[in-house]
């Protein structure tokens, strides 16, 4: 069935071929009659097969099958050599609408579409062109305007002319500007296709070419013809212009078979540069350049799908992308594999209608597709855990001044007020028993307790000062608080991130925590310096330190590792026997990457931890 519309249109062109065989060597009044057989099957035979063969090729793509329409419209054209009145005129006239079957084929090449609003407006301007001035006209001229090349002034008469005369409008005026705007219509068209030449990626260019020059000749002639037989009409270049237009399109024709040859090799050339060193490609990004090298697309992106994930599309580095849609510049073509969609090629406009091509390349890379796509998919699952990480430490610190403004604003104040009443109700009955008196001050002391407790878990909640003044103070201040001996430097501190600064109180706070509880330290130091890679810290202390076989575990430093890695940071316990604890960190605050988290023992001494 599907070779049946192909055959159809075969059949069609070869009996329009004969027809106009027949039509030119019966017309008496063309100077070459056999020249002009010549050319009128040029006309219909090439751009037919040309274009039947590339419908079998690309059935989705439009172009095939406009290509070999426009082969046949020439055909009713290459009636215009007939001596026949009728067939003279329906040549005169299917001559128009075939230019515009032309038109849009330059227009519209290699997808078919005009995908492009200059391209319709100018396609849209042409056929308005031809409604208005040019049919109409076939209604009241008594001959149309030559010489055009199948007869020299001996052309028959419009069969078609229903008035008596042709008004002198028509010489005078119509065929003029008409004559003018075709020539700036096919200028514009000339114009456009300049224009996207130049613009086009190396892919498109090299499907342009090969029509480029026939199109210019094309363009270049027929203009050239329209002026000349307006300003000299019996001159011997005008004729032989127009048969120079008429070449140009089986000259066209074959440019778009060359176009279509070159691909065919282009296609092998690539598949088989895939099929040779994709496996050692173990990078998504050295297989995206060998991919966009071989089809000669440096735009081309490679996409990898990762099921059971928001936006399921991810690029190399597990970050989510939407692909383009309605995109007139770029097309999608979704790879699938044993275990469905696996990747998606992102390419220039030039390889639409190409699926067959493209699957093919997917097809020779398809393993390492799949091998990347699973990278892919951990990468976006790190990548998820990091940012998760991120958001519930960033959550955590808002909840923690939620809780912060809540005992401030409430309990805090209510304890407040409650402690002045107290005091007014003690002086009430002062005169009354010096007994309730002491109880009622009593409770005062207990409320007192109170407010200091809730002050103190106030602060270690967030604490106003690392807000207001930095961390080197909000550092200082909990020194100053310290049971043991503590000290605080800092070396070109400033300020950073919010919770670049949470992340190192926090830390610096447990260090200085389990070095009162288990180290049984007498003196602690906390040194902080933006001096190399990141904001560093680190907290020594002088106590019993710790060492065994295990990796220290525990709560404390679980906490202190999750904060850092939230950030991007990293932390490096060092610890002996006898010798003390030093918790090192470092946080990047330029954009810096940074190792993963490290303990080992000092001085070749196993590390180990009771927190």
């Amino acid at each position: 069935m599907r070779l049946a519309p192909r055959f159809a249109v075969g059949l069609a062109a070869a009996v329009l071929s004969a027809t106009a065989v027949a039509v030119s060597l019966s017309n008496p009044a063309s100077s070459e009659p056999a020249l002009a057989a010549i050319f009128s099957v040029a006309l219909i035979a090439i751009p037919a097969a040309v274009g039947i063969y590339a419908w079998a090729r690309n059935p989705e793509i439009p172009f095939g099958k406009m290509l070999a329409a426009t082969g046949l419209l020439w055909g009713l054209a290459s009636f215009a050599g007939s001596g026949n009145p009728e067939l003279y005129s329906l040549g005169r006239i299917s001559h128009w609408i075939a230019e515009i079957a032309l038109l849009y084929l330059f227009l519209s090449y290699p997808t078919g579409r005009l995908e492009r609003r200059p391209e319709r407006a100018v396609f849209a301007a042409a056929a308005l062109l031809v409604a208005i001035l040019y049919l109409p006209t076939a209604l009241v001229v008594e001959r149309y305007p030559s010489p055009i090349p199948w007869c020299d002034g001996g052309c028959p008469p419009n069969a078609f002319a229903v008035t008596g005369s042709e008004p002198g409008l028509i010489d005078g005026a119509v065929i003029p500007v008409r004559s003018l705007l075709t020539t700036l219509v096919w200028l514009s068209a000339l114009g456009i296709l300049a224009l996207r030449l130049r613009q086009a990626t190396p892919l498109m260019r090299r499907t342009l070419l090969p029509v480029l020059g026939a199109a210019v000749l094309r363009l270049g002639s027929i203009t050239a013809y329209l002026l000349l037989r307006d300003l000299s009409p019996g001159a011997g270049s005008v004729e032989a212009l127009g048969w120079l237009a008429m070449l140009s399109i089986p000259i066209m024709a074959l440019g778009f078979l060359l176009g279509l040859l070159d691909w065919r090799l282009y296609e092998a050339s690539a598949l088989q540069r895939l099929t040779v060193e994709a496996a050692a490609k173990g990078e998504p990004r050295e297989l995206r350049a060998l991919i966009a090298e071989a089809l000669g697309d440096p735009s081309l992106e490679l996409c990898y799908w990762i099921p059971g994930t928001p936006g399921a599309w991810h690029d190399a580095d597990g970050r989510r992308v939407e692909l383009p849609e309605d995109d007139p510049e770029r097309c999608v073509f979704a790879i699938t594999g044993g275990n469905g969609r696996a990747a998606a090629i992102v390419h220039d406009n030039a390889l639409r209608g190409h699926d067959a091509f493209i699957g093919a390349v997917g097809a020779a890379v398809l393993s390492t597709l799949e091998n990347q796509r699973l990278t892919t998919a951990l990468r976006a699952s790190l990548r998820d855990a990091e940012e998760s990480r991120a958001r519930i430490a960033a959550a955590a610190d808002e909840e923690r001044e939620r809780i912060e403004r809540d005992l401030h604003d409430g309990a805090q104040q209510q304890l407040v007020t409650l402690r002045i009443n107290l005091e007014l109700a003690a002086e009430l009955i002062s005169e009354n028993g010096g007994v309730g008196a002491r109880r009622l001050r009593g409770l005062g002391s207990e409320v007192d307790g109170v407010l200091d407790e809730i002050r103190a878990l106030a602060r270690g909640i967030y604490p106003p000062l690392l807000a207001d003044s930095g961390l080197e103070e909000a550092l200082r201040a909990a020194a100053l608080r310290a049971p043991l001996r503590a000290s605080v430097s800092a070396t070109d501190v400033g300020r950073y991130p919010r919770k670049v600064e949470s992340a190192i109180y926090f830390c610096c706070l447990e260090a200085l925590q389990n070095a009162t509880k288990h180290a049984r330290a007498r003196s602690i130091s906390i040194n902080l310096s933006d001096v190399g890679p990141g904001l560093q810290f680190e907290v020594c202390d002088d106590g019993v330190g710790f060492g065994g076989n295990g990796t220290p575990t525990g709560s404390g430093l679980t906490h202190m590792r999750d904060r850092l890695a939230a950030v991007g940071g990293a932390l490096e316990i060092c610890s002996a026997p006898g010798k003390g604890t030093a918790i090192r960190g470092r946080v990047p605050v330029a954009g810096e990457s940074v190792a993963l988290i490290q303990v080992r023992p000092s001085r070749g001494e196993a590390a180990a931890s009771r927190w």
